[in-house]
């Protein structure tokens, strides 16, 4: 009779498919997360750091390394936004890309380094390309990143314990606002051109402390704007009801061109826009039709865009007029004309006493002041 063998844990699963030849770079990695990171990184995965600033979240492309005594770093300059990020905030995500667009991501904190010995230590040319002079470099400073936890193909891999004493390193903050000159017209220009026809970027979203991150398809239509096709039971949609703060990354490589989209979203239900954005491709997604409760048509209202060329080439950045947060919340009750003018036609409605979307009360309150402005002219 055979011996019934005992099950195996996923940690000895994953132990079993770490490749012989990684053994001298698994010195001092000792948890599952970290472990699946050092493998990962030989495939040089493109990456994205996640930070938070101002309550959004900001994605920063990197490149991560690994060593044996220091762990997880990266190399940056003293006053870089991702210095200026961390030193409000430690909490940080990595979010990697894997084959067939499935994206590991990685809940982190990090830690600011000016050590110069293990700067000289970790130093290679290869980090000129980045912008970085040299090891001398006064101003080069070390992001050493501690792994809390991966998700991976629905799956959480553990990493090092996390300490809570961190939090009371987290500065109050409060939503930005943005001020002029507006270059809004030139913004939703390069949407249109970006956008018109769908897409792949990465949406990222708050999850607790953390942040979220998935490639979803975005496009931009006239009449709708900024939008992307999902279900209100998804994890993306429920994460955005709690925060609609959100970030958007576009990459084009043969161009060399990335851009980031700090916007505000919201999932619309309304029958017009399920209508005018529905198409039987949407199935294989478990959708219906247009009628679908289910159906969610996440609106993005764009807030700053950053378009960086090249490596060394200074980012571009476009500022749109901020709307007004309480009409943004009404856009399921109004047609889809309204949600256009709301979002980009603001000088229109600079034009007009009569705002183009109100409540009761604000109509009432127009209303008298026309009567007085009428009796006024009258007298």
């Amino acid at each position: 009779m055979a011996t019934k063998q005992p099950r195996q844990t996923d940690e000895e699963k994953f132990d079993e498919e770490i490749p012989k030849n990684a053994g001298s770079q698994l010195t001092d990695v000792e948890t599952t997360a970290e472990k699946f990171l050092v493998v990962l990184l030989e495939e040089h995965p493109s990456t994205l750091l996640i930070s938070s600033s101002q309550l959004r979240p900001i994605p920063h492309s990197i490149q991560i390394f690994h060593n044996t005594r220091h762990g997880f770093y990266i190399l940056t300059k003293d006053g870089s936004l991702i210095v200026r990020h961390i030193e409000r905030n430690p909490y940080v995500t990595l979010s990697l890309s894997q084959n067939e667009g499935k994206l590991a991501i990685a809940q982190c904190t990090a830690h600011i380094s000016s050590d110069r010995a293990f700067i000289n230590e970790v130093w290679s040319d290869d980090q000129i390309q980045f912008g970085n002079s040299g090891s001398n470099d006064p101003e080069l400073r070390a992001i050493l990143i501690s792994i809390h936890s991966i998700d991976n193909e629905g799956k959480t891999l553990d990493g090092v314990t996390l300490d809570e004493s961190l939090y009371s390193q987290i500065q109050a903050e409060t939503d930005e606002v943005n001020s002029g000159p507006y270059q809004t017209e030139q913004a939703i220009e390069l949407l249109s051109q970006l956008f018109s026809i769908g897409q792949p970027a990465h949406l990222i979203t708050f999850s607790g402390l953390g942040h979220n991150d998935r490639i979803i398809t975005i496009r931009y239509k006239q009449g709708i704007g900024l939008f992307a096709v999902s279900s209100f039971s998804t994890n993306k949609v429920k994460e955005i009801q709690t925060d609609s703060n959100i970030a958007l990354f576009y990459e084009n490589k043969a161009d060399n061109i990335q851009i980031v989209i700090n916007a505000k979203a919201h999932p619309n239900k309304s029958p017009e826009v399920k209508k005018q954005v529905w198409n039987e491709g949407l199935k294989r997604y478990g959708l219906s039709g247009e009628q679908d409760e289910n159906l969610a048509v996440i609106i993005f209202t764009p807030q700053r865009i950053v378009k960086l060329s090249g490596i060394n080439n200074s980012p571009t950045e476009l500022i749109l007029e901020q709307i007004d947060e309480h009409k943004e919340q009404q856009l399921d009750k109004n047609g889809v004309q309204q949600v256009i003018m709301v979002k980009y036609n603001i000088k229109e409605q600079e034009k007009e006493n009569t705002p183009i979307i109100e409540t009761e009360k604000q109509k009432q309150k127009r209303l008298t002041l026309e009567e007085k402005q009428k009796k006024k002219k009258e007298e």
